[in-house]
């Protein structure tokens, strides 16, 4: 009965060191341990940025794990949930949507670390990462670098399979020693992840070893483990090396006992990295506040059994500028323009970008866009949603091009007008050691023709505070790309004036407003006569601009805005709306 009994606790002894052991083999989910995969039900949410956009978009870039920092690629829209100020939205509602990585500018830079000591197998760590490298995702960078003594760079970022296989076939012995954690910490003093709108850029490690750190460095074990919070760390282990320190190291460790499952190590790392880089999420959505800051937004993912830390995404963002847009398909969407514009004028034999956007669809927007003219006019849709339109015709050809968003079937059409002027800039002109007022600079003998220096400046806003004494011109034509009824604001220190025309002739140019002492840069409302009457404008129609201004001591400013009727905020003319002066 005792022998029984024995052999039953050795037996049972035994399965609780298997189980308990740490290697690369997924064990069961539950509700701590899902690695990664489908079948996972605890999730980490880590906020990497939140951006605001116009007229009320909120996009939040984010990773989400499982409780080991493994990537959780595999969720859906349906399973994110937003709350802004407690209150839950509905994604359908909140025109929400979810991008990946292969749908933005994203790139997952890889550094590979070899440890190529004297006497390691360094054949065998070569042919893992080799294996790697032939893996490699489409939206991948890797580097290469070798750690004996100290950290090596190999060869840099690149793309190039058949560059990175030169260079690790080139890897040499290096010294006796095997300073891995130094070389580990080591690398990342050089790298930065970039969470922006329009770049992406993450950074992970595959290590390659068959030796544990002989411990004559300046890092421990334990140093690391910060490290793999902002950098996820994959290890592979060749030989008898150390497997249960090389997984504290990591966030996921491949030991290999010979050549053969050394290479099935290196895919299931790389497998791992572009789970992780399919982790990441960009979810953005319709938010329902305004006018305010300092709120409080919340995500989760639906059936989430971690209730711990990073289980809920908190982060605050300002509704201050958000104002309501109807539903629909919009081109060149701004405060000055808030149904968008109706007409894209080209300079004859040039291309210009416009910028789309759609409103109050429950899936991410897909445009297309066609020309019912060639001959006249191409209209592209590239990236950023952004609609290229190329001028093929001559001076005062028009074409009209079709917009669709296929996902949401909206359908929009603009007026293609192919001009003469170059769009996006006025001239400048600048008279120095002037003085008396509005009235030196008219009377002055240098005044009009013989400016002290001249330019072309993008908007209609001059720098503030440059130099006393001197006035300015600023002329050319102003291109409504919507027709209706715009208001005019000057501001300026000291004197200034604004004249628009009924046309492109200066000489039909009266002036509409006025500062007659000072203001503060962009004060528009500290004298009555700052403000224009509502005058008419036609979209294609161009029409003469100028102001004319003085500055004499102290502070010195000059700016013009518009609004168009129904806009919310007045803006500074912008050089989409602009072009310079062409007579003499």
């Amino acid at each position: 009965m005792r022998t029984k009994l024995f052999v039953m606790l050795v037996l049972v002894a035994s399965l609780v060191l298997m189980c308990s052991k740490k290697d690369d083999t997924p064990t069961a989910p539950s509700d701590t341990n899902g690695d990664g995969g489908e079948t996972t039900t605890s999730f980490m949410l880590i906020n990497h940025n939140i951006f605001t956009e116009l007229p009320n978009f909120v996009t939040v870039l984010l990773q989400v794990t499982d409780l080991n920092g493994k990537g959780a690629d595999f969720l859906t829209l349906d399973r994110f949930q937003i709350e802004e100020e407690g209150i839950r939205l509905n994604n359908s509602d909140a025109s929400a949507y979810v991008l990946k990585k292969s749908s933005i500018n994203y790139t997952v830079r890889t550094k590979i670390l070899i440890d190529n000591n004297a006497g390691t197998n360094l054949d065998a760590l070569k042919k893992g990462a080799l294996k790697l490298v032939q893996s490699m995702d489409f939206q991948q960078e890797i580097a290469v670098y070798t750690v004996s003594d100290s950290l090596n760079m190999v060869i840099d970022f690149t793309s190039d399979v058949n560059a990175l296989t030169g260079a690790i076939n080139g890897i040499t012995e290096g010294s006796a020693a095997c300073k891995l954690y130094d070389g580990i910490m080591s690398l990342k003093r050089f790298d930065s992840d970039v969470y922006e709108l329009s770049n992406v850029i993450q950074h992970t490690y595959a290590v390659f070893t068959d030796s544990n750190d002989d411990g004559t460095g300046g890092y421990s074990q334990e140093a690391i483990g910060p490290l793999t919070s902002k950098i996820k760390i994959f290890t592979v282990g060749f030989g008898s090396v150390d497997g249960t320190k090389l997984d504290a190291v990591g966030v996921a460790y491949f030991g290999a006992a010979d050549e053969t499952a050394i290479l099935d190590a290196a895919v299931k790392a790389q497998t791992e990295i572009v789970k992780y880089a399919n982790s990441f999420y960009r979810l953005s959505y319709r938010s329902t506040l305004r006018e305010s800051s300092g709120h409080l937004l919340e995500i989760t993912v639906a059936g989430n059994t971690n209730t711990g830390e990073n289980s809920i995404l908190e982060a605050s963002f300002s509704s201050s500028s958000f104002i309501d847009v109807s539903d629909g398909l919009y081109i060149n969407w701004s405060y000055a323009a808030p149904q968008g514009i109706e007409m894209v004028v080209v300079q004859a034999g040039t291309s210009r970008m416009v910028k789309l956007l759609s409103i109050g669809g429950s899936k991410q927007a897909t445009f297309q866009a066609s020309s019912s003219n060639t001959n006249t006019a191409t209209a592209t849709v590239g990236t950023g949603d952004l609609l290229t339109v190329t001028a093929k015709g001559a001076v005062g050809d028009s074409t009209t091009v079709t917009v669709t968003d296929a996902a949401n079937n909206l359908t929009k059409q603009i007026i293609v007008k192919i001009i003469s002027f170059d769009l996006g800039s006025v001239l400048f002109e600048k008279w120095t050691e002037v003085t008396g007022g509005l009235s030196g600079l008219l009377n002055n003998s240098r005044y009009p023709d013989q400016p002290s220096n001249s330019e072309k400046i993008i908007n209609w806003e001059i720098p503030t505070d440059v130099s006393d004494n001197y006035g300015t011109r600023i002329r050319g034509y102003l291109h409504p790309l919507t027709t209706g009824s715009y208001i005019f604001w000057i501001a300026s220190d000291d004197q200034s004036q604004l004249f628009l025309s009924t046309d492109g002739d200066p000489a039909n140019a009266e002036k509409v407003c006025e500062v007659t002492s000072w203001t503060n840069s962009r004060e528009w409302n500290k004298e009555k006569n700052q403000k224009s009457a509502a005058i008419e404008l036609k979209a294609g129609k161009h029409y003469y601009i100028e102001t004319i201004h003085i500055e004499g001591t102290g502070g010195d400013n000059l700016a013009v805005a518009w609004q168009a009727e129904k806009a919310k905020e007045k803006e500074i003319i912008a050089g989409d709306y602009i072009s310079p002066w062409e007579g003499e």
